[in-house]
């Protein structure tokens, strides 16, 4: 810190004759403060201790600041580790569904930046069955339902989820499609519950449970069916014996 005293100057009407002139040497910032008709050494004193108040305290927030910073950035460490923990976990298991969905295929998720995933986020690629490697914007609505279906049950391996609500998830797959996704969901995802709308026979006949909606006489209307997988499967059974 520097210090520098001017005067005498006339003493002004508010009865300062001084100027005290202070200048930080890490801000590089000059302050003037008045000095009453005094002795100049007197009042350089005082606003000497003052100061040195003042930079105590500056320094103690700037410890507060270290501190502060020191926190975040293991937070952020922390933040990073469990991201990549999931990640490797979650990009194994969506490589093994996606191969169950597609009877054969591909699957692929990579960070966009490696060094700040949080920023560049992730990039998901697919390889058909038969078919080359495709971003996701690149497939077909058939392979994107089968891509993200298969990223949504990566998703729930690694965090379950109670139940899942999804809205004609098989309008754009072919017959054979909609019944691997429906026993998919049948058979390996017993620890939760999915309230889906469809209107796939394939996949109503597949359901534990059906409610049908339907308009008559301009009133909706509503019918439910339980056991629906067991009475197809009795229904099935006449069929086979003859």
């Amino acid at each position: 810190m520097a210090l520098d005293i001017l005067g005498p100057f006339p003493v002004t009407t508010k009865g300062n004759r001084y100027v005290l002139v202070l200048m930080d040497y890490f801000t590089k910032w000059p302050e003037a403060i008045p000095i009453p008709d005094q002795e100049a050494s007197t009042v350089a004193e005082e606003h000497m201790k003052s100061y040195e108040e003042k930079m105590s305290d500056v320094q103690a927030v700037k410890q507060q600041i270290r501190l502060q910073s020191q926190r975040f950035d293991e937070l952020r460490r922390k933040r990073l580790e469990e991201f990549m923990k999931g990640f490797i976990v979650i990009a194994k298991k969506l490589k093994e569904i996606y191969q169950m969905l597609t009877l054969g295929g591909d699957a692929e998720v990579e960070l966009v930046d490696q060094s700040d995933p949080f920023e560049g986020g992730i990039e998901l690629s697919v390889r058909p069955p038969r078919k080359s490697w495709k971003l996701m914007r690149n497939l077909s609505g058939g392979e994107k339902t089968l891509s993200s279906l298969a990223l949504v049950f990566a998703l729930h391996y690694y965090r379950p989820t109670p139940f899942y609500v999804m809205d004609e998830i098989d309008a754009a797959l072919d017959v054979i499609n909609v019944s691997i996704v429906g026993y998919f969901l049948k058979e390996t995802t017993k620890n939760a519950q999915f309230i889906i709308v469809s209107l796939r026979n394939v996949m109503n006949e597949l359901s534990d449970n059906l409610l049908g909606i339907y308009k008559i006489n301009n009133c909706t209307k509503n019918i439910s069916l339980s056991n629906v997988a067991k009475w197809s499967k009795e229904r099935e059974r006449p069929e086979k014996d003859s």
